[in-house]
């Protein structure tokens, strides 16, 4: 069943786009790790006024997960969340 279920997902992908229809998100499309980014400078200083990391999601309406990866690409996020833990 599972793999019938697959191979007919496949196949519809494949009649969409020979259609001309495009699958999945558009190129440059908006995306949660971007809220992030066009806002680094408020989410550090959230950080260092004492915000947890929770909070700062929350007010971004992102998830953990997401900020992980944000803080993974920009050490001076990582260095305030880390000065954030110290105090």
């Amino acid at each position: 069943m599972v793999i019938l279920r697959c191979l007919l997902r496949q196949g519809l992908a494949k009649v969409l786009t020979h259609a001309g229809i495009r699958l999945g998100r558009p190129c440059g499309s908006f995306t949660k790790t971007r809220i992030l980014r066009e806002n680094r400078e408020t989410v550090i200083r959230m950080l260092r006024d004492g915000n947890s990391i929770a909070a700062v999601c929350r007010n971004f309406n992102v998830s953990r997960e997401t900020f992980s990866k944000f803080r993974k690409d920009f050490r001076e996020v990582d260095e305030a969340v880390a000065e954030s833990r110290r105090s």
